[in-house]
């Protein structure tokens, strides 16, 4: 089994926990508001190789954790799950992010930086 990252455990502390199967219950409205919020994030990557959305990127992995999810690979287990209903909000223009992604992009952003945000 895969060592818990502590971004994950960070992230989990800031936002709590809900049910996988009530994570689709909340409204989409204040979803797309907070995919905006998270687009004023600086995205430091090189910019001709971005494939994803930094912010598309941070709401996966934000609704992942609150859903319980506990590594980066159920990170991707999820999103590719919930694919369609992410898609109601997020861009997602480069598809699903692999969980190696995800893991790489959110590793680059400090826990005060989102702290900010929420």
């Amino acid at each position: 089994m895969a060592k818990k990252a502590a971004k994950i455990k960070e992230i989990r502390d800031m936002m709590g926990q809900v049910r996988e199967s009530a994570i689709e219950k909340v409204k989409i409205t204040p979803l797309k508001e907070l995919a905006q919020e998270f687009s004023t994030i600086p995205d430091r990557r090189f910019q001709p190789y971005v494939e994803h959305k930094l912010s598309d990127i941070v709401m996966i992995t934000l609704l992942a954790v609150m859903s319980e999810a506990d590594e980066w690979i159920e990170i991707g287990i999820f999103a590719k799950k919930k694919e369609g209903w992410l898609r109601s909000f997020l861009e997602l223009s480069g598809g699903i992010p692999s969980h190696d992604t995800i893991q790489r992009v959110m590793s680059q952003i400090t826990g005060s930086l989102l702290y900010s945000l929420t």
